[in-house]
């Protein structure tokens, strides 16, 4: 089976580059004395120490399995100093060069520099270790490290041991704290909690460094959601940790539109460029993010950028074009009177007033001869098709009233000799009122009316006269026949007074008058009337004693009964009020005082 070696998975602290030059020499020998081979590679192109091409080696140590690294080694590790161009490790020799068994190693520089600055060339020399010697730098025998010294605490104990807590590889050994174990050493600023329990916390990320945003390690037990290690600078998948998105506490987050964090790197889902703005939400001036429109998600808010912005006073947003709903320009809802001419809304106008006598009507179309709106104002220029009207009826017919140009009136316009019936209409009208514009009518008498602009006085009214005086034939109480004709019918109608209502005001309205009105004295307790007669009000007694019945009976007998006989009152009742306003005799005509008082008689002093 054959294994690859590479100096930057097998050697350890190496990174490959160009011109390193790794396996340019390559010899054995058995450098530690275990009796087994090992193996060096030399890469004489190495930058060692940071001088180009001043070359290197790396030592791999046999085992019964497999080669294992031994670590990569400089000029400074055999006393000398890495220059330039030196190409240290360009040839390799070996052999028991002192006799103690082991072998030893010989380094060829052959570009090395001498004091003239003459690249002469030399070699180098390390003998091999035939037992273990603590602190040599080479891991031999019973040795599990040797970092070259005999020091305690940093790994490598004195007597060449690994320390618990470390880990130690190569000649001389590398050693430094294992990542992990939850105890801090060597290079590791933090470890778990430091007591023995590893693994990520607040303070303290996987690799064993100090945890903060910016550091390239995403720790999500402190709250990162990212970290593109980068600092305060934004990358499209990941807010850096600037000052300003550490105070939107958006700091290592995935940008969103809404953070509250202007990523200028980062384009929202859906939207058509990157975030210019950012408010956490809709606002006067910038868009929020609206997953059913999220084209202009955290871009300055605009009438006409398709977006309702409701912070920014948008109802609705068509992307300037008007709808039957939205005014494009205003992005506010259409609406007749807002001053804004929606056509898409069916309107020609819209001069955002009530006024229906100027060019536009308040319906926001064009105030037009013939649309029964008489226009006093002139054209306004542009779509405008009106003009100033001397009338306008409706053109419901040129003859009469106003012509259909609305700039005079009919040859019918003017009243006529039709107007001849001295009962139902005046001779020779002395003036006819054009009313506006709109057709004339005959001037006729009181309770007559042209009522189809033919210049006569409606002849049919009161032919027969309806009886007013509610239900009962003799005494006209509930109203007065007017003999005004209705506009259509030409019959004539009453006039209820207050109280009465209905085509022969026979329905009450005022519920103490009909009781009284319909009643009659009858005793309660044998039909005495001085001491025992009460009037029946919606079928109950008024009044809770003898005196307070005996005294509204008193009062309101005299007001109803004075000088005649009705219903079964006394004749000789008199009036007891004192300066009541009824009327005498057999024609009564109540009025507003007198209600009230009956109002009063029937409701003082008692329940009722």
């Amino acid at each position: 089976t054959w294994n690859e070696l590479d100096q930057e998975t097998h050697v350890a602290n190496m990174t490959e580059a160009d011109g390193d030059l790794f396996g340019q020499a390559v010899f054995t020998g058995d450098f530690n004395g275990d009796g087994l081979s090992d193996v060096v590679v030399g890469h004489p192109g190495e930058a060692a120490r940071g001088n180009a091409g001043a070359g290197a080696f790396s030592l791999f140590l046999g085992s019964t399995t497999s080669l294992t690294p031994g670590g990569a080694f400089y000029q400074e590790c055999f006393g000398e100093v890495s220059e330039a161009d030196d190409n240290w490790g360009m040839a390799f020799a070996a052999g028991d060069f002192n006799g103690d068994g082991a072998d030893d190693i010989v380094v060829a520089a052959p570009t090395e520099a001498n004091a003239s600055n003459v690249t002469s060339g030399s070699i180098s020399i390390r003998f091999g270790i035939s037992s273990a010697n603590c602190g040599d730098g080479f891991v031999g025998g019973s040795e599990a490290c040797d970092d070259n010294n005999t020091d305690d605490d940093d790994g490598c104990s004195s007597t060449c041991t690994v320390e618990t807590g470390w880990a130690c590889v190569g000649q001389p050994s590398a050693c430094d704290g294992i990542c992990g174990d939850g105890f801090v050493n060597g290079t590791e600023q933090c470890d778990g909690d430091g007591a023995g329990s590893g693994g990520e916390t607040a303070s303290c990320d996987t690799n064993c460094t100090a945890a903060s945003c910016g550091d390239g390690d995403t720790n999500a037990t402190r709250g990162e959601g990212c970290d593109n290690g980068l600092g305060t600078t934004d990358t499209a998948g990941c807010n850096g940790n600037s000052a300003a998105a550490q105070a939107a506490s958006a700091n290592c987050e995935v940008p969103t539109c809404g953070d509250g964090y202007v990523n200028s790197a980062s384009t929202p889902l859906g939207a058509l460029g990157v975030e210019t703005c950012d408010d956490s939400g809709d606002s006067a001036t910038c868009n929020g993010f609206d997953a059913a429109n999220p084209e202009y998600a955290c871009q300055p808010s605009t009438c006409g950028d398709g977006y309702a912005n409701g912070a920014d006073g948008e109802a609705c947003d068509t992307s300037g074009a008007n709808t039957a709903l939205c005014n494009g320009g205003t992005c506010l809802l259409s609406q007749c009177g807002d001053t804004y001419v929606n056509t898409a809304d069916g309107e020609q106008c819209d001069d955002g007033d009530t006024s229906n006598a100027n060019a536009c009507l308040n319906s926001c179309q064009w105030n037009v001869c013939n649309d029964g709106f008489r226009r006093t104002s002139s054209n306004t220029g542009g779509t405008d098709p009106g003009f100033a009207e001397t009338c306008d009826d409706g053109g419901a017919d040129g003859n009469y009233g106003c012509n259909n140009s609305c700039n005079g009136y009919g040859s019918n316009w003017s009243c006529s000799t039709n107007c001849s019936s001295t009962w139902y209409g005046e001779n020779s009208p002395s003036s006819c009122s054009n009313n506006a514009g709109q057709r004339s009518r005959c001037n006729c008498i009181n309770g007559y009316q042209d009522n189809n602009f033919n210049n006569t006085c409606l002849a049919t009214c009161s032919t027969a006269s309806p009886n007013c005086d509610g239900t009962l034939t003799n005494v006209a109480y509930g109203g007065i026949n007017s003999g005004a004709c209705s506009d259509s019918g030409g019959v004539a109608t009453c006039v209820c007074n207050s109280g009465f209502s209905g085509s022969t005001c026979g329905t009450v309205e005022w519920a103490a008058v009909w009781p009284i009105f319909t009643s009659s004295c009858s005793g309660c307790h044998g039909g005495d009337l001085a001491t025992d007669c009460t009037l029946s009000l919606g079928g109950h007694c008024i009044g809770n004693s003898v005196s307070t019945k005996a005294y509204n009976q008193s009062q309101l007998s005299s007001y109803l009964c004075s000088g005649q006989t009705k219903g079964g009152c006394a004749s000789s009742l008199t009036d007891a009020g004192g300066g009541m306003d009824y009327v005498n005799g057999s024609t009564y005509g109540t009025v507003d005082r007198d209600r009230t008082m009956i109002d009063e008689w029937v409701s003082d002093g008692q329940n009722n």
